[in-house]
């Protein structure tokens, strides 16, 4: 079932960026409405926010940092 839907993922993405050829936009919006409908779930209490710590932002922080590298 995973495999379908990450084909059917693929397919849907090809057609959006032969539609709109702009990568970093399309990407940059789907973060954008996926954190924002993240973020009412979580003022609504819809779904639980995550427990987090600092050993997670530290973790989190240095991995991304290595992207820049």
């Amino acid at each position: 079932m995973l495999w379908a839907l990450h084909v059917v993922f693929n397919i849907y993405n090809k057609k959006v960026l032969n539609a709109y050829p702009f990568p970093w936009l399309t990407s940059t919006l789907s973060l954008a409405c996926g954190s924002l409908i993240m973020l009412v779930s979580w003022a609504t209490r819809i779904v639980e926010a995550p427990k987090t710590d600092m050993d997670f932002w530290k973790a989190l922080f240095l991995s991304a940092e290595g992207l820049w590298l």
